[in-house]
């Protein structure tokens, strides 16, 4: 009979930051959240203080979700309240790499402690530090945090634009300043944005997304978002598009039971 070893903590770090598949570093860093430990704990702060910014940056990783099976249990991250000053003070670092990963972290562990933070870094120069903020932001219900979002809707970057498009629209807050916002965006240079912004205009009954939805609709490619759209705003004006849409598709296409959803909410009754 032969038994296998247990990789130990350390060894799998080492593995994380060999390996340059993205899959196996997110299959060994799960195995690290998993243990919890205070052994993975001070090897995590032991690579945050790192001046090499791959080990800086796995050390952020592995707190990110440090513990998350007690979490579940509890509402509450074990290692938080000795993490989090060694993540504030990452916010802050030189390296790109190490910002992007600090603000990551709050993805999982929340914002409510770093917001003004998060805020300042919303006019950092690098495109993918701005992309980890507008996440991060994106979980919270602040209003400072949705004024960003909605600041951001119009950055250079389209997949900063991208993800604060999503969260504004996913967001329950429905006033004038998000609703223009997410009309401008209807109109977007990029894909993924427009059908975001679209969704969520449609989803406040908001009539200017039908010109837009119109366009989308008439094109060569089906978006699911797009019907989900027509649905929530029921408006007739797309009810023929649908049906353009439902006659070129085979009647166990996925799309399907979607479509005929978003006919019966267009439909005139």
């Amino acid at each position: 009979m032969t038994t296998t070893k247990v990789p130990s903590a350390d060894e799998l770090a080492r593995a994380a930051l060999q390996t340059e598949d993205n899959d196996e570093r997110a299959r060994v860093l799960a195995k690290l959240h998993a243990m919890g430990s205070h052994e993975v704990f001070s090897l995590a702060v032991e690579f945050v203080s790192s001046s090499v910014v791959a080990e800086r940056r796995l050390g952020l990783d592995i707190l990110a979700q440090l513990g998350f099976e007690e979490q579940r249990g509890t509402g509450r991250w074990p290692f938080y309240d000795s993490s989090l000053p060694l993540l504030r003070v990452c916010l802050a670092a030189s390296e790109k790499e190490v910002v992007a990963a600090a603000a990551y972290a709050f993805l999982h562990l929340g914002v409510q402690d770093v917001l003004p933070d998060l805020i300042a870094l919303t006019e950092h120069p690098d495109g993918g530090c701005r992309e980890a903020v507008v996440c991060a932001l994106g979980t919270s219900n602040d209003v400072a945090a949705t004024d960003c979002l909605l600041r951001l809707m119009s950055d250079a970057e389209p997949s900063v634009r991208n993800w604060a498009s999503f969260a504004v629209a996913q967001s329950g807050r429905d006033d004038a300043l998000v609703r223009d916002a997410l009309a401008a965006s209807v109109r977007d240079a990029d894909e993924e944005v427009r059908i975001e912004a679209l969704l969520g205009l449609a989803r406040r009954r908001d009539p200017r997304c039908v010109p837009a939805l119109v366009d989308e609709l008439s094109g060569d490619v089906l978006s699911s978002l797009a019907i989900e759209a027509a649905a929530a705003i029921g408006d007739p004006a797309l009810s023929p598009l649908l049906e353009r849409w439902m006659e070129a598709i085979d009647a166990d296409d996925e799309f399907a039971p979607a479509l005929v959803a978003a006919l019966e909410a267009t439909s005139i009754h």
